[in-house]
């Protein structure tokens, strides 16, 4: 959906329960209004929030609709402390510190009654998140250091280091750090310890405590991972444009690499550094690693026959010799890639199970990126065997979000003439692949397979997707068209709000309320009737992002007016977005 990160955020755990029950909530609410509480005819305050936009009155509904909500499962039981954390972080901002503590402790007691151990962790997680990005610091370490589940812990005290580090309160963010890095030394033994200390090396890189970071990374014992995890700290100090930071930890992984007495995994360890180099732009960088990953292996091995011997070891798969491959591209050593790929697919055709299918297509992907074109077609036509044997659209459709974007097409067309009597399975697929094709910017061909879904709403979904990719590439007027063509109201709707945010963000405000201006006319032709607060609260957002503060109050009072006799389930699952919205209005 729509709505963005701000001083809250609609939690992605409370989005996710969103997803599975909005429908359901909806109906339950709407149609059938007496499940609505009778709070507006006891508390006269209350009843005229619902005709407001300010988040005073939005946090109060938001915390009511909490505590009135009985929840009976797991995912009710997160939507139902988001909501809690939504209103507390509300009141903590309005200055109510007291009163919000009461209910960030109602939102963490809901989170540790979930049963799921992985999910409990989750939801405190976010509670402690919250309480931190809230200011209550304290209280957010605590709510942290209470998961039972030490990568839970860890994660949850990263989360909060992170949001102290992001409101500039760098003391309160070391502490936490500091803290995390102790309970990521105590998780267990071996791996399970080196990657949760990688995860806070990396996070503390993320908001600048390069010093922090280096010291983490080079704390953990295992040195494959330690390698990794500077090698990762390199990449993110590249995203962010800090180069000679970054180049100093790729040069910190090469050194420890080149320490590892094996020489077939220290030719795979710097190989796949040399391949994070050349991502990250320094590509003198990575020829020089895989330089030394050519003389890595001992007298008389290069890294070639060094990744074959390492590709049939238990705990490493393809991916690393298509790693390599990728590095020998990007410092334009085209012949030492094809090789590499060709050691890749031959260790691929020993293995017969349907993740290898997985592999081909990806080994097919990368040949034909280094110009081998013949390799290309031996590998696709091993993988096209490796399907038509299995007879499986199931497995043709898990390929889909597995494989690169480039091998869809051939992934389609070797499906339909595998078992072209299952028309049912080639429609799901048709369907997968549009849906992916979007997703990855190839709106073109995912149009072209968008025309031949016959089912509506699933045309409408991949619609929807394709605007999304239209929208990010600035291409607004395809977009629109796009958008035009949906013809469910409700998604015609948010699509053209997510047009209209996206040309804000690009600095195009006259083209983002006129986009407004449509949908306001879609609005007119639909029928407030039936639109839903997810629409409504989609639209308040993008208004709100262009400036349309009294348009977005309106908005905004049409989604809480819908919500009033909607059940407690659909207030409490939709009022923290519609908060978020509120606290954005200027």
């Amino acid at each position: 959906m729509i709505v963005r990160a701000g001083t809250i955020r609609l939690n992605v755990w409370v989005v996710a329960a969103v997803l599975a029950a909005a429908a359901l909530a909806m109906f339950n609410g709407i149609v059938n209004p007496s499940r609505a509480t009778a709070e507006t005819a006891v508390d006269p305050a209350i009843a005229r929030c619902w005709r407001s936009a300010g988040p005073d009155c939005v946090s109060r509904l938001t915390l009511q609709a909490a505590k009135a909500f009985v929840a009976r499962s797991d995912w009710e039981l997160e939507i139902r402390s988001g909501a809690f954390a939504a209103g507390a972080s509300a009141l903590a901002l309005a200055g109510n510190a007291a009163e919000a503590r009461e209910n960030f402790a109602l939102a963490a007691a809901t989170a540790r009654k979930v049963n799921s151990g992985y999910t409990r962790a989750r939801a405190l997680r976010n509670v402690a998140r919250v309480q931190a990005e809230a200011g209550d610091l304290d209280s957010a370490r605590a709510t942290a250091r209470s998961i039972g589940d030490v990568q839970g812990r860890v994660d949850a005290l990263v989360g909060v280091a992170s949001a102290s580090a992001g409101k500039g309160d760098l003391g309160a963010a070391l502490e936490s750090f500091r803290i995390a890095v102790t309970a990521a030394r105590s998780n267990g033994t071996g791996d399970r310890r080196a990657r949760s200390l990688s995860r806070v090396a990396r996070a503390q890189a993320a908001v600048g405590y390069t010093a922090s970071a280096r010291a983490t990374a080079r704390s953990i014992d295992d040195i494959q991972v330690r390698i990794d995890a500077l090698a990762g700290v390199a990449s993110t100090l590249a995203q962010q444009g800090r180069s000679e930071d970054a180049m100093a930890f790729f040069d910190l992984a090469v050194a420890d690499a080149g320490s590892i007495m094996d020489g077939y995994r220290r030719a795979i360890a710097i190989g796949k550094v040399a391949w994070a180099r050349a991502e990250a732009g320094d590509e003198p960088g990575a020829r020089r690693a895989l330089d030394k990953a050519l003389q890595a292996g001992g007298e008389g091995m290069d890294v070639y026959s060094a990744g074959a011997t390492i590709v049939s070891l238990a705990d490493v798969d393809p991916y690393v010799l298509i790693q390599i491959a990728g590095a020998q591209m990007k410092v334009e050593d085209l012949n030492g890639a094809r090789k590499t790929l060709d050691r890749a697919y031959q260790s691929v055709i020993e293995d017969a199970s349907p993740s290898a299918v997985k592999w081909l297509f990806n080994i097919a992907s990368a040949q034909t990126a280094a110009g081998d074109a013949g390799g290309a077609t031996r590998t696709i036509d091993t993988a096209r065997k490796r399907l038509m044997s299995a007879g499986d659209d199931e497995l043709a459709q898990k390929l889909v979000n597995r494989i690169a974007a480039d091998q869809l097409e051939t992934l389609l067309e070797i499906a339909v003439s595998t078992n072209p009597g299952d028309i049912e399975g080639k429609r799901n697929l048709v369907y997968h692949v549009a849906m992916r094709q979007a997703q990855t910017g190839e709106t073109r061909r995912s149009m072209h397979h968008a025309g031949m879904i016959d089912r509506v709403s699933r045309r409408d979904a991949v619609l929807r997707e394709i605007v999304t990719a239209q929208a990010k590439a600035g291409r607004f007027t395809e977009a629109a068209a796009t958008a035009g063509a949906i013809k469910d109201s409700n998604k015609r709707i948010r699509a053209l709000a997510e047009i209209a945010l996206a040309q804000t963000q690009s600095g195009d405000l006259s083209g983002s309320r006129r986009t407004l201006g449509s949908t306001a006319r879609e609005l007119t032709g639909s029928g407030a009737a039936g639109i839903t607060t997810w629409t409504w609260t989609d639209l308040a957002g993008a208004q709100v992002a262009a400036r349309q503060t009294g348009e977005a109050k309106e908005t905004l009072r049409a989604a809480l007016l819908k919500l009033r006799s909607a059940s407690n389930l659909a207030r409490a699952t939709w009022l923290p977005a519609i908060l978020d919205v509120t606290l954005k209005i200027k």
